[in-house]
């Protein structure tokens, strides 16, 4: 994407109904970028114009009209990963996603069970037994691919930010009244993320306070090596995504 484009994001990438996923817009302002940070400054609205400008060199923001909704500046991503999981590892994890029982936002384009395989990412992070990870086994379509046939950034970005949630759900006490959003996602893409070869997604907690809590998220091959990492920086709202496990059976 370059500057003064114009851009209407379709209703097709929302997260929370009526709002754009924030890796999804992240990942769309940070195209050209392997190293990228964004900070979410306002839900970023489906269906209607909005315009992207390029401010101090090198940071990209997104506005609707003069309202800054988002920004994207590229920055080096250093995030340490657990140990990786295997396929059938995920595989196991994925059976046990806690969103199969009860799933409050089901049209999440990443990780929403009512869309179907050729619309959302369908990627379906649960825990992995022994292990404080979360993860999902992950076969990009080609129809998310780019040039030679590397996954698009949009779609890496949208594969890592909804994993690093539900790792943070899962650990969180049954009875948290905690509601987050969105406030900030860096993600470093170390090599290509290659469409119709099966990867894993997985993703753990990183750290939490009163206010926030972070996770990090990863996309491995088959074979356990790292295309891409991800930092996920959320605040506590009251009206955002539940954290309490028990919102979600």
């Amino acid at each position: 994407m370059t500057p003064s484009d114009a851009v209407v994001i379709d209703p097709r990438f929302q997260g929370i109904p009526q709002i754009a996923l924030g890796g999804y817009v992240g990942g769309l302002l940070a195209r050209e970028l392997t190293g990228a940070e964004a900070v979410f400054r306002r839900p970023v609205p489906l269906g209607r114009p909005l315009h992207v400008e390029q401010r101090d060199g090198q940071e990209m923001v997104l506005l609707e009209g003069e309202e800054l909704l988002t920004t994207v500046r590229p920055v080096r991503v250093d995030v340490r990963l657990p140990a990786a999981v295997t396929v059938e590892a995920s595989e196991v994890a994925r059976r046990a996603y806690p969103g199969f029982a009860r799933h409050l936002f089901p049209n999440c384009f990443t990780c929403g069970p009512a869309r179907a395989e050729e619309d959302g990412l369908r990627i379906f992070a649960g825990p992995v037994a022994g292990h404080e990870v979360a993860a999902s086994p992950w076969t990009p379509r080609q129809s998310l691919a780019v040039g030679s046939g590397g996954v698009a950034r949009e779609y890496i970005w949208s594969a890592l930010d909804c994993p690093s949630i539900w790792a943070l759900i899962m650990r969180e006490p049954l009875d948290s009244a905690v509601r987050v959003v969105s406030a900030r996602m860096a993600v470093q893409q170390r090599a290509s993320v290659s469409a119709g070869k099966p990867h894993i997604v997985m993703a753990w907690p990183i750290s939490q306070d009163e206010r926030s809590r972070t996770g990090g998220a990863s996309i491995l091959t088959d074979t356990g090596d790292v295309c891409a990492v991800s930092r996920h920086t959320l605040v506590a709202t009251d009206w955002g995504v539940p954290l309490s496990p028990a919102r979600w059976k």
